[in-house]
């Protein structure tokens, strides 16, 4: 008979991410990890600057909000952990990736068709 799945706690979790390095990539990184009812759920933070005003002093960003079940396996927070810092990695290569002076693949909750058209 297979056994049920340990129960983490929010420490327990936080002890699993406490292991983890992202190399090189990113200034202050973190994972912020907050609990509500039987979920928990998980950020990557860092800081960085402002991209359209380079001078800024860096400040602090944060990505999407990750679902983490107290039923998880260690394997499931450090996949769930990677996968939070891929896509702020690729949140930042859209914002960053410029043809012709335009952004390509940043754009405006409210795009059109033709905002679409690379010119």
């Amino acid at each position: 008979m297979p056994q049920p799945k340990k129960a983490y706690s929010l420490n327990a979790v936080r002890d699993v991410l406490d292991h983890i390095r992202i190399r090189e990539m990113y200034r202050n990184p973190l994972f912020l990890l907050r609990e509500k009812e039987e979920f928990m759920f998980l950020r990557f933070g860092y800081d960085d600057i402002d991209i359209d005003d380079p001078y800024t002093l860096p400040s602090p960003r944060l990505g999407r909000s990750w679902v983490l079940s107290r039923h998880t396996t260690e394997e499931e927070i450090v996949s769930t952990a990677y996968r939070a810092v891929e896509e702020v990695t690729l949140s930042r290569l859209r914002d960053r990736f410029v043809y012709k002076g335009k952004s390509v693949y940043n754009f405006p909750i409210s795009t059109t068709p033709e905002d679409l058209r690379i010119k």
